[in-house]
């Protein structure tokens, strides 16, 4: 929750494409319009054009389980 509201600057629950932009650059990830476009697109999902919560929570929850057997991703991610 604590990096969700990094970007979420607004405190609505949801991320759009103008706040995952400038949260990257003050963290200094710089891209150009394409690149942010392209990153954000693979972490919404839904194509709704903002990042939910629970989208979030999802890219981190299957990239934290790697291999580890112990570890199984949740909402709703498979293996």
């Amino acid at each position: 929750m604590k990096a969700f509201k990094f970007f979420d600057l607004e405190g609505l629950g949801v991320v759009n494409i103008k706040q995952f932009d400038a949260t990257l650059r003050k963290f200094g990830c710089v891209f150009n319009e394409y690149e942010v476009a392209a990153l954000f697109d693979k972490y919404d999902k839904d194509k709704s054009g903002k990042i939910a919560y629970d989208e979030f929570c999802n890219a981190y929850a299957l990239m934290g389980s790697g291999t580890n057997p112990n570890v199984n991703p949740v909402f709703e991610l498979a293996r």
